[in-house]
């Protein structure tokens, strides 16, 4: 950058010096002078100039001053109660003009003295040269620019911001402040972005990045408030983008997916400065992370002749130029429905998508292909075929999985926590935790205590699972990734799930009625369905009368709960059956009666007594 010159104010106190100097003599020297003998013209007698006036006095003091003496002197051609300044009534140029004096140091038509001042704005070229810089008080612009061939020169970019280093299309190496080495100017990846050649990309215009100007004095370029500071405005391709500080966040540096942030600099920027171009490859988008891992596939295989090989950019005219280009022979491409229809690297595709049409590297881990398949998060039917044995892809899960893996239920869901029946805690989303997966209670409901082991089929729809693919509603259904519920194979039939919560059904009734329970990670007691012992008279029939004299549920339920009130038959409890066993007390129950024998220990002997 160039020194900032002398002000204008600078420029006409030097003036003034001169006036001085002509009538006065050196003011700066009074050991030669006797202040007396100044005529009056230069002052008041016995004042020095200095007393006034110094070096580096600013202007408006020196007009405060001459209004305080000029004006109150020369009543015939001021108004002496005028309280307006000198540069009010007179501008710059006509102080200098009347002086002889030169608001420009030497020099000052060199292009890299007032060329670099007017661009960077160091002075305020409009109040001497005109709104339109045709002259106004003072020499237009066009009085030497014009004639030296360059009419254009105000629709010429290449006159203010080009030119150098071989540059003739008015995109700076040639900086606004006449520097001209690419390491040292404003933005130094500006030659990038306009040279078409070995780069990478098409010739951006300025309209990428900078509002669209058509003269030098456009508004908002020449001349505006950011005096040295050019606005980016992003547009075509990269609108919609910022900057701010050196960086651009656009979709021009971006994956090819979205938008991506960019410092400027002086290193070319290699395939890895947008996309990953070595593995994993798992920022790409799609399968490339599955092909680009294959040997023999590089990014020519799909993209030439835009690429060559990998890393090579061979039609820079084609590369981020907002458009996919795929090499549809080689391909099959088909850009309406995104899918490829060919045979390549020994696989034959059929239509294959290519958003979901492939697995990144490690995919083939049982926690990583095994968790989006269970989930639905891949279709794999479209690749591996309707029945999973290859398909267009080659590959079959029989190839790897053990045989019987399909009707083994502990193959998918279970296996964990020392469960083998298929019965989560082991999730579909591959969680062990119990407290963490989807139904807290389904390892209660198969690891018969308390009662009968259940099957999957009672709480789900199914005439009996045989084959985890081919089941309707099982693995491949609408709802991927979601239990469907039904207790049409429960006890009792009729019943509702609603996220969490059964209701309606018999299970968790109290042995006379439904009842309703939400899941959770806490074990039930006995009370969770039938009534407490502070509500014996809430139980059905002769319950109450029987529970007030302690005799105890063993005496009836000999086969289901024991004298600590456990409970010993599995099986029978909660099976839908009311289980009475009386054995040892004579007793007999026909369903609705009670019999003969020894009842609670005393000689009570029933006689088709109701219960």
């Amino acid at each position: 950058m160039h020194e900032r010159p002398f002000s204008t104010v600078r420029y006409w106190l030097a003036g003034i010096g001169l006036v001085l100097l002509a009538a006065c003599g050196d003011p700066w020297a009074p050991a030669e002078h006797d202040e007396s003998s100044f005529p009056l013209e230069c002052g008041h007698a016995g004042v020095a100039c200095e007393s006034c006036h110094a070096p580096d006095e600013p202007l408006s003091a020196v007009d405060d001053r001459c209004v305080n003496c000029h004006v109150a002197e020369r009543p015939d051609s001021h108004d002496p109660d005028a309280t307006a300044t000198c540069s009010e009534c007179h501008s710059t140029c006509d102080w200098l003009e009347l002086i002889g004096g030169n608001p420009h140091p030497d020099d000052y038509e060199r292009p890299e003295l007032h060329g670099v001042e007017s661009n960077l704005q160091v002075l305020d070229c409009t109040s001497c040269h005109g709104e339109d810089w045709t002259g106004g008080s003072a020499q237009g612009c066009d009085d030497c620019h014009a004639d030296g061939g360059h009419e254009d020169w105000r629709t010429d970019c290449t006159y203010c911001h080009g030119g150098a280093d071989g540059d003739t299309e008015g995109m700076p190496p040639e900086d606004l402040d006449d520097t001209s080495d690419a390491d040292a100017i404003s933005f130094r990846a500006h030659p990038e972005h306009a040279d078409p050649g070995g780069v990478g990309h098409p010739a951006y215009g300025c309209e990428t990045c900078h509002e669209v100007v058509t003269t030098a004095l456009s508004p908002g370029h020449a001349i505006d408030p950011t005096a040295g500071v050019s606005e980016v405005v992003f547009g075509g391709l990269a609108a919609g983008g910022s900057y701010a500080d050196g960086s651009c966040t656009t979709w021009c540096h971006g994956d090819g997916q979205g938008t991506g942030t960019v410092s400027d600099g002086v290193d070319p920027m290699g395939c890895d400065g947008c996309h990953s171009s070595s593995e994993p490859f798992t920022t790409l988008s799609g399968t490339h992370a599955l092909h680009l891992g294959e040997s023999g596939v590089d990014c020519a295989s799909c993209h030439a002749p835009v690429v060559e090989g990998s890393d090579t950019i061979v039609a820079p005219g084609e590369h981020v130029d907002g458009t996919l280009h795929v090499d549809q022979g080689a391909t099959g491409w088909d850009p309406g429905g995104g899918t490829c229809t060919v045979s390549c690297h020994d696989h034959e595709h059929a239509a294959t998508p290519w958003i979901g049409g492939g697995h990144p590297p490690g995919y083939e881990e049982p926690e990583a292909h095994g968790t989006d398949s269970l989930l639905g998060v891949s279709v794999c039917t479209s690749c591996h075929g309707a029945d999973l044995l290859g398909g267009g892809s080659g590959v079959g899960c029989d190839e790897c999985h053990e045989t019987g893996w399909r009707t083994d239920c502990a193959y998918c869901h279970g296996g964990e926590g020392g469960d083998t029946d298929g019965l989560p805690p082991q999730d579909l989303d591959n969680q062990t935790r119990e407290a963490a997966s989807t139904f807290d209670a389904h390892r209660e409901h198969g690891d018969a205590v308390g009662h009968p082991d259940y099957a999957c089929a009672v709480c789900h729809p199914s005439d009996g699972y045989t084959d985890a693919l081919l089941d309707v509603g099982h693995w491949f259904d609408p709802t991927p990734g979601v239990a469907e519920v039904s207790f049409d194979g429960s006890p009792q039939g009729g019943g509702s799930y609603n996220n969490g919560t059964c209701s309606n059904i018999y299970c968790h009734g109290d042995g006379r009625g439904t009842g309703t329970v939400s899941d959770g990670s806490t074990a039930m007691a006995c009370n969770s369905c039938h009534p407490g012992t502070n509500d014996w008279n809430a139980l059905s029939g002769e319950h109450g009368r029987h529970e007030e004299r302690s005799d105890g549920c063993q005496e009836c339920h000999k086969g289901v709960v024991n004298l600590a009130d456990e409970i010993v038959g599995d099986a029978l409890h909660v099976d839908g059956d009311v289980d009475v066993d009386m054995t040892g007390s004579g007793i007999t129950w026909n369903g609705t009666t009670c019999s003969g024998g020894q009842c609670h220990g005393e000689e009570h002997s029933h006689t088709n007594d109701p219960w």
